[in-house]
């Protein structure tokens, strides 16, 4: 070493001639002076210590050369192969997966995923080798390892595919059940190998490569689930299990195919079923299966406490052993297969739902109700449609609740179904007990709402013990759940169901001064519940106030249609009179009420019974009095005023007879009215009258008004009635409308309106245009006389038929004789009062071509006390009322004028004087009496004078006699012609008293009126004297 550190000296030294360190001594850092050589010295020195140099140089090489030589074949033939077994040692090998398929008698083809790593500083090539595998110190049988490069540092993953030939089959079935049972085992595996390095430079042959080698188990398939029962593919002769599995393999191992499995499960350590699953290859993870078998149990006692658990959703534990294997490999294997598991489903209801139909209740005490029940019960057939099944001793015990509270418990009879293929099975429960916790408050509670509302929502909580005979046998399964929600149609406070079908009030009751009222109804119980209720008292209110209360006995609400009667007493207190009248206003008007009766008490000492009755509210229609008539007016008397400015007034006396359904004793004080009055079915008249006093005796209520306006509505037909009236006996009409009532009941005093007046047809007697009796004109006075026309001022007296009156204010009318008109006159206010009036008329009779001669006869008979016979006519201006103008326009009455009483000659005094006799003149006076106020002026005359048949003077000539206005006056003397006369028997009348006759014309002037008139007087009072 000492040699190689002078030889590899600093270079440094050598280059710059520094041969100092070479004249060092061994131990010696430095040179004394006079040890330091000189240049020439220096120069020699050096060139001989460079050749020493060089020779130690070469030496050392030499040495070394060879001593590397000797290492290199140390390291090889020695080192490396130790290395090599080092690094081969501490590798790792693993597999991640291994796949099992194809398998025979003897091999099956094995395909796994492996990794190697190995830790090198060069890159190496393992060349493949079989690997022997061994199983616990058994071989099981050889792999083949494939040529493996491998980069330094790092290891390779590689992939096994071969056929794995069995080399023992005793080792495998070892090794087989530890696979399906271990959660992880060992294999040991031997391999001798050769791994080249450096492209083939460095080959290490006969490498031992042996590994133990851990893979996971399939653990007994601990993780293992089953899903949901199927049994619907049952048949009548079996049970068919139908479910799926999940299997989780958390081993290394896959395996295709594992074949179809049988397997046998166990519960409660019986056997039970006969599982098979078809075709079941293993994969690494999750792995589906579905499973198929038979209910074939040893134990019908277990099988009927799993069904039970099944049914009710509960886990159940099974154990499920392997059978066999359908691949001939596996089947001595699958035995040791030894699965724990739970099967669990959806709660699966037996009773699937149980409805009820029918509830008829009757309570018993406080703590207990009969009832009565019709259910429907839907049976659910877990085995299907193939695999009928009778349920015989079935019970249940069943808790109802509401709003999550019980409010009652009942335990069935028990009854048998024998359902087979039915799924909707009706069963009657009969007179079962029904147990009300806490006194029945909380059913109390329910009963309320039950009453009251519409809908509401009950549950059905309980349990169910059954026999179930099925495919297999009988199975007992107990306590099987039963969870049944229903809406209950309520009674919903009879919403709309109550109807009353009649009702009277036949007396009255004195001592609890009310009218006693007896009421029918129908109740119609919309739901499937029927309560016994008993005798109930019960409220009746209308607008919220009392109006009475009424009383059922015996009341039992049965679902669908009850008749129920009720009693009681009509005694509303004295607040509430006014609403009392508004109740009766809307019954007699024909209008519904809407009545609400409260539950006030039962005769029950049940006392959730008695709360319940207090709960109750019933809204029912009163119906109002329809289509009857109950108040039939008839019109005593009846005064019409009539006037341009405004409609009709009326005053009457009217009696109204009242015809009530109802026989209680009542009384009527005042009365009010408005009514639209019809003719001929058209309405013409709004009659109003207001509140005024009446009397009431034996149901008939009396009473007078006055100034009841008579609005006209349709005043043409209005003018059609009263034209009716005037020229008939009679007029119908018709009144609807309503009255107002102040009555007096025993419970106090209301006022009823809206009595419908209900259009029953009434007789208005009319005037039949004055045939009954003519009218008569009396004292007709010519007040003034024109040269055409006369002014003239009479009385006319008219007789009306009829007990009512008509006020038909000014009027216009005609007079004709015959069918010509000879005068017109007014009438300042014709009121006709029911029989004979008297009104003044003014008129004028102006002369024309038509009626000259009328004239002439009409005046003549007059004043010759001769009765006319003449006719009063109206016309469409008779009137300023447009409803008289038809009625006017149609009269014709007959009416006579009497004359006057006397005649215009009052008596005629002649004189027999011989001279004048024999001259065949014979001088008359006559007493004279002008019935006018107007002058009247005799200007000439041509009459004979009769007695009896003989003719006793004749006058033809001048008078110019001139009569002052009413005023009587003697004639002066004329001088009459007795020329034919029979003068013997005028002798003989002289000195008698007799009357004659005055037969022939006059002119006269009325006024300035000239009128020619035949004259015809009869009876005259005459004296003849002899002079």
């Amino acid at each position: 070493v000492n040699v190689w550190r002078v030889a590899m000296s600093s270079k440094s030294d050598l280059l710059y001639g520094d041969e100092t360190s070479l004249f060092l001594s061994q131990g010696q850092t430095s040179l004394n002076q006079d040890q330091k050589p000189t240049w020439c010295n220096r120069r020699c020195s050096c060139l001989g210590m460079q050749r020493e140099r060089w020779k130690v140089i070469s030496v050392s090489l030499v040495v070394t050369a060879i001593m590397l030589c000797v290492l290199g074949l140390l390291a090889y033939y020695v080192v490396a192969p130790e290395v090599v077994k080092m690094l081969v040692k501490e590798s790792k090998l693993e597999f991640d997966s291994i796949l099992v398929t194809n398998p025979g008698n003897n091999s099956f083809r094995l395909t796994a995923s492996a990794s190697l790593i190995l830790h090198t500083f060069l890159s190496v090539v393992i060349e493949s080798t079989p690997m022997e595998v061994y199983f616990q110190q058994g071989q099981l049988g050889v792999i083949t390892l494939p040529n493996l490069e491998i980069p330094a540092g790092y290891g390779k993953n590689f992939t096994v595919s071969n056929e794995f030939n069995i080399s023992s089959h005793l080792v495998f079935e070892q090794f087989g059940r530890a696979l399906l049972q271990d959660k992880e085992l060992d294999w040991n595996i031997n391999a001798s190998t050769t791994i080249n390095a450096l492209g083939g430079f460095l080959s290490f042959p006969s490498t031992v490569l042996s590994k133990v080698v851990t893979v996971e188990g399939i653990n007994g398939l601990s993780n293992f689930t089953l899903g949901p029962l199927d049994l619907t593919k049952s048949t009548p002769t079996q049970i068919i299990l139908v479910l799926n599995a999940t299997a989780m393999n958390p081993s290394s191992f896959s395996i295709s195919p594992l074949g179809t499995l049988e397997f046998v499960a166990f519960y409660e350590g019986s056997d039970i079923a006969t599982l098979v699953a078809k075709n079941v290859s293993l994969v690494k993870g999750v792995n589906y299966l579905e499973i198929e078998g038979t209910l074939s149990p040893s134990n019908l006692s277990a099988a009927s406490s799993l069904m039970s658990q099944y049914l009710n959703g509960e886990p159940c534990s099974l154990l499920t052993k392997g059978k066999s294997s359908s691949v001939p490999m596996w089947s001595n294997l699958l035995p040791v297969l030894a699965i724990s598991t739970k099967l669990q489903g959806p709660v699966q209801q037996l009773i699937q739902s149980l409805e009820i139909k029918h509830m008829g209740l009757a309570p018993l005490n406080n703590e207990t109700a009969s009832m009565n029940q019709t259910i429907s019960v839907v049976i659910f057939n877990p085995l299907g449609s193939n695999s009928p099944i009778d349920i015989l001793n079935v019970q249940f015990e069943i808790y109802l609740k509401y709003q999550t509270k019980t409010i009652a418990s009942f335990s069935s009879p028990v009854i048998d179904i024998e359902n087979g293929n039915e799924k909707n099975i009706t069963v009657d429960l009969k007179s079962m007990d029904l147990f009300l916790p806490n006194s029945g408050i909380p059913f109390s509670g329910f009963l309320s709402d039950f009453l009251n509302s519409k809908t509401m929502d009950l549950a059905l909580e309980g349990k169910i013990d059954v026999n179930v005979v099925a495919a297999v046998g009988k199975l007992s399964l107990s306590g099987l759940l039963l969870n049944a929600a229903q809406e209950l149609e309520g009674m919903n406070g009879f919403s709309n169901n109550v109807t009353v079908l009649g009702f009277t009030l036949p007396r009255n009751d004195p001592v609890h001064l009310g009218i006693v009222i007896e009421l029918a109804t129908k109740f119609v119980n919309p739901s499937l519940a029927a309560m016994k209720v008993g005798t109930t008292t019960l409220d009746v209110f209308y607008e919220g106030e009392k109006m009475g209360q009424i009383t059922a006995k015996d009341m039992d609400l049965l679902s669908g249609v009850n008749f129920v009667n009720f009693t009681g007493l009509v005694s509303p207190p004295p607040s509430s009179l006014k609403t009392a009248g508004f109740l009766f206003t809307r019954y007699f008007s024909g209008q519904d009420s809407v009545i609400e009766a409260r539950g006030v008490s039962t005769e029950s000492n049940i006392g959730w019974l008695r709360e319940t009755v207090k709960d109750l509210r019933i809204e029912t229609v009163l119906p109002g009095l329809k289509n009857y008539t109950f108040a039939r007016l008839r019109p005593q008397t009846l005064n019409i005023s009539f006037s341009e400015e405004h409609d009709p007034w009326i005053d009457g006396f009217f009696a109204v007879d009242i015809i009530l359904p109802f026989t209680f004793e009542y009384s009527v004080k005042e009365v009010s009215m408005v009514a639209e009055v019809y003719y001929l079915g058209a309405p013409f008249a709004l009659l109003s009258m207001d509140t005024v006093p009446c009397t009431f005796s034996n149901g008939t209520i009396h009473f007078n008004f006055t100034k009841a306006l008579m609005a006209s509505t349709d005043k043409d037909v209005f003018a059609d009635f009263l034209k009716k009236m005037f020229l008939t006996p009679n007029a119908t009409v018709t009144m609807i409308g309503n009255a107002t009532a102040h009555v007096s009941a025993i419970f106090g005093d209301v006022w009823v309106t809206n009595i419908p007046l209900n259009g029953e047809p009434m007789f208005v007697e009319g005037t039949n245009d004055f045939l009954d009796k003519p009218l008569t004109i009396l004292n007709p006075l010519i007040t003034e006389g024109t040269a055409d026309c006369l002014v003239i001022d009479l009385q006319l007296l008219i007789f009306n038929p009829s007990d009512n009156g008509l006020d038909l204010g000014p009027v216009d009318l005609e007079l004709f004789l015959g069918a010509i008109q000879i005068a017109n006159g007014s009438a300042a206010d014709l009121y006709l009062h029911p029989g004979d009036n008297q009104f003044p008329i003014t008129g004028t009779s102006c002369r024309t071509d038509n009626n000259h001669e009328a004239l002439r006869v009409f005046l003549g008979n007059y004043l010759c006390s001769i009765k006319t016979s003449v006719t009063i006519q109206g016309n469409r201006e008779s009137t300023k009322t447009y409803i008289l103008k038809e009625a006017l326009a149609n009269l014709h009455a007959p009416a006579f004028v009497p004359g006057i009483p006397k005649g215009l000659i009052n008596s005629a005094l002649l004189e027999f004087n011989v001279i004048k006799i024999l001259e065949f003149e014979m001088p008359a006076q006559l007493n004279l009496t002008n019935p006018f106020t107007v002058d009247v002026q005799l200007i000439k005359g041509h009459f004979n004078v009769t007695y009896h048949d003989y003719l006793v003077a004749e006058f033809d000539g001048a008078m110019n006699i001139l009569l002052p206005g009413s005023k009587t006056i003697q004639s002066p003397p004329m001088d009459m012609s007795v020329e034919g006369v029979d003068l013997e028997i005028l002798k003989k009348l002289i000195d008698q008293s007799l009357t004659v006759n005055i037969t022939g014309s006059l002119s006269i002037r009325v006024g300035e009126y000239n009128l020619d008139m035949p004259y015809l007087q009869e009876g005259i009072p005459t004296s003849i004297t002899l002079v």
